[in-house]
């Protein structure tokens, strides 16, 4: 097993929903890649050029929007992180993912979540990845 496939085992093993199992099977049949970055699941895509587009991040509860894309994307990380309640949104200093240095935005990940957070890649995250030439 790899690094990648025992952090995937780890995250489906913390979560009773079965959120991440399913929104990491989306994630992979819209033509995501994905890797272990430090303990995050990393899914990304590469554009043109070869470049990585880190697209989104998964950890423990949550769904993060990785700072070097999203940065410069304000409207369309607003609009993905304004799509679920304030109370499902986590700042990326609030004990969950301590360092906004990588993280633009996080949403709470479990079964009331999901949904939101499928029509957030769906009609947010793959448009803009498209846009930044990721293959997917």
């Amino acid at each position: 097993m790899t690094a990648k496939e025992r952090l995937l085992a780890s995250l489906v093993r913390r979560d009773s929903s079965g959120a991440v199992q399913r929104l990491h099977a989306f994630l992979v049949a819209t033509g995501f890649k994905w890797k272990d970055r430090n303990e995050t699941m990393m899914y990304f895509s590469r554009d043109d050029s070869g470049n990585e587009l880190g697209l989104v991040a998964m950890r423990p509860g949550l769904i993060s929007f990785p700072r070097n894309f999203w940065e410069r994307r304000p409207q369309a990380l607003a609009a993905a992180v304004n799509a679920l309640p304030a109370n499902q949104r986590i700042r990326p200093d609030d004990g969950w993912f301590h360092s906004s240095q990588y993280s633009a935005g996080q949403l709470a990940l479990d079964s009331s979540t999901e949904e939101g957070i499928l029509r957030v890649i769906r009609e947010v995250v793959v448009p803009e990845a498209r846009k930044a030439g990721a293959k997917l």
